[in-house]
């Protein structure tokens, strides 16, 4: 027989703390994550929270911050193992400090505040996040995992997954400001973001959620993006094309000043639906360059500028709304774009080539 759900409570000390006019003891983070059994909650109560830290005994000046780990967590549909914030009462905070250029694609080895290995079932909502380099919460072949209401500052990607054995995820209601300056837009060039040995600004290649090689059923709902260099980034084995980067549905996201692409598939994409978002101020709007599949539906979406990216005499400040490429790969199914609503400083397609467009 199951257990009745709980809250556990958690602070960043694990000490006693009043909670509704009653004194109760609660756990650190990571042991509260620890003791969380499906159907139980994780409330952190109001506070500031660091990564766990291993302090080297002959050097006490040397620490090393360490993640909340969850490996074979599992949940159920009808009781998940939710974690819970208060919103800016509950602020996270990462090592603060950005990445090398080879981790554009973290993996298990980079930091992450939370990591999960195969687990299922797991609810992330309401958290203030900053400092969290190369990302926030790291995924590894998990599924029907949520997280929600974050609101995130800086970092290359708020949320990376990676591995065959992550699908079913959502991400919905955050809001993500990479560059809290604003000279991302404005100051940066795009080549010394893009190119790592050209101007040192390589880790802001990202997205509020990037993945590797994941099969998909991804649901990125009511998101706002600002002054980022990309919205979402999704790479694919293009060799195993007939199983990753399938089901994707992007809609009711605003994405306003976003220096490269708002959305970007690579390599291969199946059955993306890209609906009733609002894209004020953008480079390329949907990235579609090498990228095989198709069934790719862009409908609904509005769109305008108000400003121009870069100083005045830099390059790749015009852009495109969907961007293509004269080399790789190519849709072998439906593309369709109808019942969208832009008002363009650039050309709807700049260049490029593809096929079964529909426009």
């Amino acid at each position: 027989m199951d257990s009745l759900p709980r809250t556990i409570y958690a602070t960043c000390r694990g000490d006693r703390r009043f909670v509704d006019g009653t004194v109760v003891d609660t756990l650190t983070l990571a042991a509260a994550v620890a003791a969380a059994k499906p159907g139980d909650t994780v409330q952190l109560l109001p506070g500031g929270y660091f990564p766990p830290t291993r302090i080297d005994p002959d050097n006490p000046a040397l620490a090393e911050a360490l993640p909340v780990e969850l490996r074979g967590v599992r949940g159920r549909e009808d009781a998940p193992v939710t974690i819970r914030g208060l919103g800016p009462a509950t602020a996270l905070f990462g090592e603060g400090k950005a990445e090398i250029a080879e981790a554009r694609l973290p993996t298990a080895e980079h930091f992450a505040f939370f990591k999960l290995f195969d687990c299922e079932w797991i609810v992330f909502e309401y958290f203030d996040v900053a400092g969290c380099w190369p990302t926030f919460y790291y995924l590894e072949n998990s599924r029907y995992v949520t997280v929600r209401g974050l609101r995130v500052f800086d970092g290359r990607y708020a949320v990376f997954a990676r591995g065959e054995g992550c699908h079913h995820l959502l991400i919905e209601g955050c809001r993500w400001r990479q560059d809290t300056t604003g000279a991302l837009w404005r100051n940066i060039s795009w080549a010394a973001v893009k190119q790592e040995n050209d101007g040192g600004y390589y880790y802001y290649n990202g997205g509020l959620f990037g993945a590797v090689d994941i099969s998909g059923s991804l649901i990125f709902r009511g998101n706002t993006v600002c002054n980022a260099f990309n919205g979402l980034r999704l790479k694919a084995n293009a060799a195993k094309g007939d199983r990753l980067n399938h089901n994707v549905e992007i809609y009711g996201n605003r994405f306003h000043d976003v220096r490269d692409n708002p959305v970007e598939p690579e390599r291969t994409a199946v059955n993306w639906y890209v609906t009733g978002n609002r894209i004020v101020n953008a480079h390329a709007w949907f990235s579609l360059d090498a990228v095989a599949g198709g069934f790719w539906y862009y409908c609904g979406n509005t769109g305008y500028f108000n400003d121009k990216p870069g100083l005045p005499e830099g390059d790749n400040t015009g852009g495109a709304v969907y961007k293509f490429d004269d080399e790789g790969g190519m849709p072998s199914r439906r593309v369709l774009s109808a019942f969208n609503t832009f008002f363009l400083r650039s050309n709807v397609i700049k260049e490029g080539r593809t096929r079964h467009f529909h426009h």
